[in-house]
């Protein structure tokens, strides 16, 4: 089982928002919602910061450093993590089931995000931002946990809620449950094997694999 990490694990746009928006304060800007930013939230840094921002070249490279500092020095509240997440990755590690997580995430803030909510215990694969010369969705990035654990992509499942994670799925010939609880910014709703609403759902859809 792959997990992406914001808006599919961790509800992260609440830090997000107000760190773009504190930015955008000192560039003399209005505040963004949290609409505004659903379409560049899964993106990557650049992308995020150029769009939310105005801001592109060394301007861009810049306010992202200054982005990820602020983000390292705020605390995760542990009710980001997404409802029913706890009890689900505790029923997939009782069942057996192997974890990883593939973001686009840093790694020092994969890391950080993690420890501090205590989902670290449950992954012993992680493919964060800057591990690879590749991002998401390059399905470089999928294929290294398939080969960590030695798992055919067809026996492997991707839960995310972009587009990006639904293209490297797609390309990889991974099995796709959407999230809807995330950040959807237009997955296709044709492609996916299943969309939950709620994370304990996956926790039944397996069950019912199995007595079928």
């Amino acid at each position: 089982m792959i997990y992406d990490l914001d808006g599919t694990l961790i509800d992260s746009i609440g830090i997000v928002s107000k760190i773009l928006n504190d930015l955008r304060a000192d560039l003399g800007k209005e505040n963004l919602a949290r609409e505004d930013l659903l379409p560049w939230i899964s993106l990557g840094g650049i992308d995020l910061i150029t769009n939310s921002l105005g801001v592109d070249g060394k301007d861009a490279r810049r306010y992202l450093a200054i982005f990820r500092e602020r983000y390292f020095l705020l605390p995760t509240p542990l009710d980001s993590v997404f409802e029913g997440v706890f009890a689900t990755l505790e029923y997939l590690t009782n069942e057996g089931h192997h974890l990883a997580i593939c973001t686009n995430k840093p790694r020092e803030l994969t890391d950080k995000v993690l420890m501090e909510t205590g989902l670290n215990k449950y992954f012993t694969c992680s493919v964060a931002g800057g591990d690879m010369s590749t991002t998401k969705p390059d399905v470089r990035n999928l294929n290294f946990c398939l080969e960590y654990f030695d798992v055919d992509a067809s026996d492997a499942i991707l839960l995310g809620d972009s587009i990006i994670d639904q293209t490297m799925a797609h390309a990889a010939g991974v099995p796709f449950i959407h999230f809807r609880g995330g950040y959807d910014d237009g997955v296709s709703q044709d492609l996916i094997q299943m969309s939950i609403n709620e994370h304990t759902q996956l926790v039944q859809y397996l069950e019912q694999k199995k007595r079928s």
